[in-house]
């Protein structure tokens, strides 16, 4: 374990494809947090009035109450994580075949 620890840590003993891994691996976490900020711009912005029936007095009142829209900020989580998934393997996939060119055709 301590081995592991202190070759994590010294530079020039990691490979290409362990270099691009964790670099995809940390950008998830960066994509996760992006995700979430679309799906909170969605909740906070996009809302529908839901009617709201009470009494008193013994008359009943309809109303409207504006509420927000988790089921479509759900739904926008989702589907931003999978699109800008896609692009950022697209994006490690490039860099990793730029880095694997560049290795090549300089031995």
């Amino acid at each position: 374990m301590n081995n592991k620890f202190k070759s994590f840590f010294a530079i020039g003993n990691m490979n290409c494809e362990k270099i691009i891994m964790h670099l995809f691996y940390i950008g998830i976490i960066l994509l996760l947090y992006q995700s979430y900020k679309i799906s909170y711009y969605v909740y906070t912005t996009y809302t529908y009035e839901k009617e709201v029936t009470y009494e008193k007095n013994t008359e009943i009142f309809y109303t409207y109450v504006t509420t927000n829209n988790l089921i479509l900020s759900i739904f926008t989580f989702i589907v931003s994580f999978f699109i800008i998934l896609i692009l950022w393997k697209l994006i490690c996939e490039i860099i990793y075949k730029v880095i694997i060119y560049f290795t090549n055709n300089t031995k």
